[in-house]
């Protein structure tokens, strides 16, 4: 499996293993704007029912693919509490692992 989608995939099913942690124990943070989390789920929804009117099946399939882990993603962001401290080194573990995935691309590839 290439470099790219197995990041990619460890990466959201982390984000999505600790909202399912969050909501199991009951410590999800209620978002004050719920107009954003929902227009998520409804963007989501919009482009699955796009599927049942698409030409090529198999390219809307494609696409879900590609969205589903932005809708885990935005909906972990928005659903569990952040330590500061956390989510800085996240963000240099982020940061470092996306420049060393560069640099193999280049090199290897």
């Amino acid at each position: 499996m290439p470099l790219t989608p197995f990041g990619t995939s460890l990466g959201v099913g982390l984000m999505g293993l600790s909202f399912i942690l969050a909501l199991a124990e009951g410590k999800e943070v209620k978002p004050s704007n719920k107009i954003l989390s929902r227009s998520l789920v409804a963007g989501f929804i919009w482009a699955a029912f796009s599927l049942l009117w698409s030409d090529d099946q198999q390219a809307g399939i494609d696409a879900l693919s590609i969205k589903l882990p932005l809708l885990v993603a935005g909906l972990s962001l928005f659903y569990v509490q952040w330590n500061k401290s956390l989510l800085v080194a996240t963000g240099k573990a982020f940061i470092t692992s996306t420049f060393i995935a560069a640099l193999v691309g280049i090199l290897w590839g």
